[in-house]
């Protein structure tokens, strides 16, 4: 004789498997359903601390964008300050290089009339000393 095997058995098997994944998947998702319930007070909490913290970052970034800004401007008003005070330190400098010339001139000048002076006193009798066409007394 011959052994035949049942053949519903292993199909049996099958089927208690799956009716086991299937307990197990059911009380798998009431219990996350259950923890997401107990824990969504938390969650909330939590979102609601990020979103805080979030507008706070958004705020703090403004403001350092607006300080940048103004950093930017006052560098910029700085640079052309110091660019009117260059330009006015090197016309200061023109002015006093043509000042200094202009003392030179006048110091020979006035040598040179000085000397005439002394030509006019020891040449002339003092009735014709005379200096640019003014007497001398």
């Amino acid at each position: 004789m011959s052994w035949v095997p049942d053949p519903i058995r292993p199909y049996l098997s099958l089927v208690k498997l799956g009716l086991l994944a299937a307990l197990l998947g059911a009380s798998m998702l009431g219990g996350c359903r259950w923890q997401a319930s107990r824990d969504a007070d938390k969650l909330a909490a939590k979102d609601a601390v990020i979103a805080e913290r979030d507008t706070a970052l958004r705020a703090a970034a403004d403001a350092l964008r607006g300080a940048g800004e103004a950093i930017r401007k006052v560098n910029a008003q700085a640079e052309a300050n110091v660019l009117a005070a260059m330009e006015q330190a090197r016309r200061g400098a023109d002015a006093a290089a043509a000042a200094r010339r202009d003392a030179e001139k006048t110091a020979g000048r006035v040598a040179s009339l000085e000397r005439e002076l002394e030509r006019e006193k020891t040449t002339c009798t003092d009735g014709r000393a005379r200096i640019c066409g003014i007497p001398l007394r």
